[in-house]
């Protein structure tokens, strides 16, 4: 895709999205395309039409809700990145960047819950940061402390 025009990408990315076999890059820089021409109503109706197809694609749905939280759309970003985490539980990035999106709506228990998907539970810093923020958003400050 053009990055200074994704108008003009559009109509073509949506020929070949038609193509057989469906390629989730394809879908994913539709999706992209329509964002960065600031239509996205219409790139979340793609990405739902295209999660038929590669909604268990852990790869595919982290990348489309990424997409989605560079854009300003953290609602729809992390309804991505929980599929993304569904599709792969023990991904530390994905827990993160879930984590990250749920704390920017407000949602602390949601953020937790991320987290603490799967078993990785280890000590990055990051991970850490993100908890204590949960927690201090939920009120519970002495959690807040021991994570920090």
């Amino acid at each position: 895709m053009e990055e200074k025009r994704p108008e003009e990408a559009i109509p073509r990315l949506r020929m070949l999205r038609a193509a057989r076999p469906p390629r989730p890059d394809v879908a994913f820089n539709l999706v992209r395309a329509q964002l960065e021409a600031q239509h996205p109503d219409e790139a979340n109706r793609e990405a739902e039409s295209d999660s038929k197809t590669f909604g268990n694609n852990a790869d595919w749905s982290a990348a489309v809700g990424r997409a989605f939280e560079e854009n300003g759309r953290p609602r729809e970003a992390g309804e991505y990145l929980a599929a993304a985490l569904r599709a792969r539980p023990d991904s530390p990035e994905i827990q993160q960047q879930l984590a990250g999106v749920r704390l920017e709506l407000k949602d602390g228990a949601g953020a937790m819950a991320a987290l603490q998907a799967g078993s990785n539970n280890g000590k990055d810093p990051e991970r850490h940061y993100l908890l204590a923020s949960s927690y201090l958003l939920l009120h519970r400050l002495p959690e807040a402390e021991t994570e920090s």
